[in-house]
């Protein structure tokens, strides 16, 4: 990774912290990061790129033409004189393909040679929440104390499951070059992992705000937070709809029971276990390739040229033989 060619020099930085996000489920760390970006003045301090860091799996291809590889990057932003602390802000374009740890490292080095004195992440956990509720935020800490300043301030705590991407990943490259780190999780809905999410992202916004002293209401993001939740309703009634009928019941058997089992939960950070779905034992998945599965099921379902990359997506993760059936489903003449 080369920083130093790719930064610009800037002033020191008034006790800093780092916010880094990475494209993720909803979208949700992504547009609260840019929200931070563009509301807060924040100056670009540079683009860092991961060079060797980053691995290549596949190329692109237009009209028959093989294109450049682009590198895995991400912008670098400060902001400054907007409350207790100024703030570094990391906003990575993609996912890498391998050796996260390895970036997240780096990141985390840099972070200590700045003096960072805190790192947190942005993420989605998706529940059984309805579109109109107001969604809760989850965190896990690598320290008790910054746990117990995240509860303060309104945030649930995550008592079990895993964060996955680099939004995880790099909490504990920051422990082990001695930074306290935290995750801020936005709750969004289950069955609407694919969409974005800017009410999930408002939630993370405020409770940042109040972690960091800096005022932050996330009020410009109304607009689209009621043009994403009509969405939302209109798909959750179909849902519901098809439900009722015998066409629809196998269709929505796996989600219709996370719903029905989430609603039921305290608001003690708890959320349902990955193998709850029932008739599948799905333990080993997380909840963002679970979300993704069942986003691919409601896909195929209306277009069943969609199953074939939900059948690889099973493959890829050794659970076609748990989901056979309901896979099969969207074959029968109903």
């Amino acid at each position: 990774m080369n920083q130093e060619s790719a930064i610009r020099p800037y002033s020191p930085l008034r006790d800093p912290w780092l916010v880094a996000v990475w494209p993720g489920m909803g979208a949700v760390a992504h547009i609260a990061g840019q929200h931070l970006v563009e509301h807060l003045r924040a100056e670009h301090l540079g683009v860092i790129e991961t060079g060797p860091l980053s691995e290549l799996d596949a190329i692109d291809v237009a009209e028959g033409l093989v294109q450049p590889a682009e590198a895995v990057a991400g912008q670098l932003y400060a902001v400054r004189g907007q409350g207790a602390r100024d703030v570094l802000v990391f906003v990575g374009t993609q996912q890498p393909k391998g050796k996260g740890l390895a970036l997240c490292r780096v990141l985390a080095n840099r972070a200590r040679s700045l003096g960072v004195q805190r790192v947190l992440t942005f993420a989605a956990m998706a529940s059984g929440i309805h579109p109109t509720a107001d969604p809760r935020v989850l965190v896990a800490a690598t320290a008790p104390a910054l746990l117990g300043s995240c509860r303060e301030q309104g945030a649930d705590v995550l008592q079990h499951g895993q964060i996955a991407g680099l939004n995880g990943v790099l909490l504990a490259a920051a422990a082990e070059v001695g930074i306290d780190a935290a995750c801020l999780l936005g709750e969004m809905p289950f069955f609407a992992a694919r969409m974005p999410n800017p009410k999930a992202a408002r939630a993370v916004i405020q409770l940042f705000g109040r972690l960091a002293g800096i005022p932050l209401s996330g009020a410009e993001l109304g607009r689209e937070i009621q043009v994403i939740e009509k969405r939302q309703i209109a798909q959750f009634d179909k849902l519901r709809r098809a439900s009722e009928g015998p066409e629809g019941q196998e269709f929505v058997r796996g989600l219709g029971a996370f719903l029905e089992q989430a609603a039921g939960l305290e608001a003690e950070g708890a959320s349902p276990e990955e193998d709850e779905i029932e008739g599948v034992d799905t333990s080993g998945l997380d909840r963002e390739t679970l979300a993704r599965i069942e986003a691919l099921f409601e896909a195929a379902g209306a277009d069943r040229s969609r199953a074939a990359e939900l059948k690889q997506v099973l493959d890829a993760h050794g659970v076609f033989r748990e989901y056979e059936d309901r896979f099969l489903d969207l074959f029968r003449t109903r």
